[in-house]
């Protein structure tokens, strides 16, 4: 900032892709489409403190302008990736932040008190809520977190870069473990899977296989229980902890009133089923996919599914043609990251921004800086070729 304000011709601004232009325009008309329809959420919804808005300057702070916060965010980290002497300095800062809040739940665990059994309880599932982030919210983000670390840690030679990933996959790992999400461990098993059909080496596999063991035999039995419950019973509505008769039956009629542009963004609250109390009283309906269709329709949906598909093109080309080992496989983990929100968005979670996914555009933007940095390389070599 500083440099571009003494001499702005030394800084270079990089290009955002035409689809992440879509995909915010689609994000804005969502939210403008649902600000006509703030004064007709039910009085519960306040009163239940489920949503803390009643006017439609607070709706749009909290559905629209809190997303955007991230998008700049990524923005300047693609602005910082462009113009850093060695961009690769970069990534220090960003692995460092990923151990502040696994270290504060596990100091939370530790303090509280409780036993494991109880804090994996259904009774307990607000324990980390003094954090701001439900504990199905921090899952999501410990596990971005944990994909980028480990797939740099199997990419960087140094022993040095190896131990401080290792340690840092260390910690995500007990804290993900800790937040006792059935949805954060299933989308540590989709990471995991992921590193080794990707590596596809044997060492790889084989030290995945034990540390899965040595997981199973050190992990608490509470862990363990909370991963299997419901599975006993066989009940969708066990498994699904009450979101496939309370959430996502009763909103099927919504969805088909408006299947082509949905009915605005957290449009859950204004639903016919949220009017007539038909529904659990929730802000979301604890799936990334119905909540993407009920809010933005068919077109939402079908944007929505070509911008991932670019997101994913841009990572996969920039971890094959990356010559520092650490961003290929910091783009190899990002390609993880996309692929762990499309497996616990089935139960919660957005496919626009959410507090969960800073890392993960934190990784877009970087791609699109180095993209930018390359390019203008390639350009530069070619005007001296001419000359």
């Amino acid at each position: 900032m500083l440099i571009w304000m003494v001499q702005p011709w030394k800084v270079s601004y990089p290009r955002w892709p035409g689809y992440f232009w879509a995909y915010v325009f689609m994000m804005t008309l969502g939210a403008l489409h649902g600000a006509m329809h703030v004064d007709e959420i039910p009085e519960y919804f306040r009163a239940l403190k489920v949503i803390n808005f009643n006017t439609v300057g607070g709706y749009l702070q909290d559905t629209f302008f809190k997303q955007m916060l991230i998008l700049v965010t990524a923005y300047i980290f693609s602005f910082v990736v462009r113009n850093a002497l060695n961009p690769t300095y970069c990534l220090v800062p960003l692995f460092a932040s990923t151990l502040v809040l696994p270290i504060t739940v596990i100091a939370i665990v530790s303090l509280s008190g409780e036993s494991l059994s109880y804090l994996a309880s259904s009774d307990s599932r607000g324990f980390l809520s003094v954090i701001g982030m439900h504990a199905n919210e921090l899952g999501l983000m410990f596990n971005m977190m944990f994909a980028l670390s480990i797939f740099c840690f199997f990419n960087v030679p140094s022993a040095s870069k190896k131990f401080n990933l290792g340690l840092i996959s260390l910690t995500l790992m007990v804290a993900i473990a800790l937040t006792f999400s059935r949805g954060a461990y299933l989308g540590f098993i989709a990471v995991v899977m992921y590193l080794l059909i990707s590596k596809g080496q044997f060492r790889i596999t084989l030290l995945a296989i034990i540390i899965c063991i040595g997981a199973v035999i050190l992990v608490p039995d509470a862990v363990i229980e909370r991963a299997s419950s419901g599975i006993a019973h066989g009940s969708a509505d066990d498994i699904s902890a009450g979101r496939v008769s309370g959430i996502w039956i009763p909103l099927v009629e919504d969805i088909l009133s408006s299947p082509l542009i949905g009915h605005g963004r957290s449009s859950i609250l204004w639903t016919d089923a949220a009017k007539s109390q038909s529904i659990l009283p929730v802000g979301h309906p604890h799936s990334a996919y119905l909540a993407t269709v009920l809010d933005y329709g068919l077109l939402g949906v079908i944007i929505f599914i070509l911008f991932y598909i670019h997101m994913w093109r841009v990572f996969k080309t920039m971890a094959d043609i990356s010559i520092e080992p650490v961003w290929r496989g910091f783009f190899r983990g990002s390609m993880a990251c996309i692929l762990l929100l499309l497996v616990q968005g089935l139960t919660d979670d957005s496919f626009t921004p959410s507090s969960t996914q800073p890392y993960l555009w934190l990784a877009y933007g970087a791609a699109v800086g180095l993209i930018s940095r390359i390019n203008s390389q390639t350009r530069g070599d070619s005007s001296e070729e001419k000359e």
